[in-house]
């Protein structure tokens, strides 16, 4: 139906929406965030810079891949994929959406710098503490078969490394630092390999010797994150102080946005990685080097992964 004036005649103008200028401006209540506006930057740079770090980490992953096998041989290999199998699906469970939902409250500034970086310190560790706590039931329960102690806190502490890191890469691309974001991409590989061949000097060669001293990758691991923790709590006090607080509201907020950017994405991950954990249920009486065999494989042909990653830090960033 066409609209008419008050003589019956058909207009022939429209109405026009008039917006303020204000109403595209982030809240002039919340307090500026310290975010970098990339300048002289292509977005092919970007996503160029990403890439190569991300295929650089992935390369020296491989190095540690190698290095693993001789050490700690097939056997070794497939005791870490058991034990870290659970842990690793927590790890991606812990990284749901929070390096897409950080930089949107960055961004937009929904909320004071300040309790941004306490909930998300306080939403870290709530968050890890609850996948520990049940990736430890799994350890214990028959599913699993039985595995030292040691093992077990080390696999637990990676829970908490990992997550961190992606935490601080959220804060790097909500704050436009790409050079820190590419940093944090490549920065654990090095450690890692530094550290696997310090064991590897260590113990020996002897690959048919040490599997029982397999936990020592694992650590090696653990080591890797702890260069991640530091840049992440820069990051975070370049914004605000450091300190643990608990809003309701932006906590609630917060683990919305998780869900809602990142449940799609976590689905996605887990494909290829359920797999990994299958073989490891002691129901199936796998041997622990077909295991460590299956993982290669697996890991290989996760990295058709990397470009679409390295794509959508740049796009989330900008």
């Amino acid at each position: 139906v066409r609209p008419t004036d008050a003589a019956g005649r058909v207009r022939t103008d429209r109405p026009t929406m008039t917006r303020s200028p204000t109403d595209f401006q982030p809240d002039p209540t919340a307090p500026d965030v310290a975010v970098v506006v990339p300048k002289g930057r292509s977005f092919m740079f970007d996503v160029t810079r990403l890439f190569s770090s991300t295929m650089l980490h992935s390369g020296l992953m491989v190095v540690v891949g190698v290095l693993t096998a001789r050490i700690w041989g097939d056997e070794g290999r497939g005791l870490i994929a058991t034990v870290m199998a659970p842990a690793m699906i927590a790890m991606l469970v812990g990284d749901m959406g929070v390096n897409r939902a950080l930089p949107y409250m960055i961004g937009r500034r929904t909320h004071e710098s300040a309790h941004i970086v306490g909930a998300a310190l306080s939403l870290w560790l709530l968050t890890c503490t609850v996948l520990s706590g049940v990736v430890l039931v799994f350890y214990l329960s028959p599913l699993s078969d039985p595995i030292p102690a040691l093992w077990i806190v080390l696999a637990l502490v990676r829970i908490y490394g990992r997550v961190f890191e992606t935490y601080a890469k959220g804060f790097a691309i909500g704050q436009g630092r790409m050079g820190i974001l590419t940093a944090l991409q490549v920065q654990s590989a090095p450690i890692a390999v530094a550290a696997v061949l310090g064991f590897g000097l260590l113990v020996g060669f002897r690959a048919n010797e040490n599997a029982h001293l397999a936990w020592q990758r694992i650590l090696a691991l653990d080591l890797s994150f702890a260069l991640s923790l530091v840049m992440g709590l820069w990051l975070m006090r370049s914004m605000a102080p450091l300190r643990l607080s608990w809003d309701w509201e932006l906590v609630s907020r917060t683990g919305k946005r998780m869900f809602t950017f990142g449940l799609g994405l976590v689905c996605i991950q887990l494909m290829p990685r359920v797999n990994v954990l299958m073989v490891t249920l002691a129901m199936f009486a796998i041997s622990d080097s077909d295991i460590g065999n299956y993982t290669v494989g697996n890991a290989t042909a996760n990295l058709t992964w990397l470009l679409s990653g390295a794509i959508c830090n740049v796009l989330m960033s900008r």
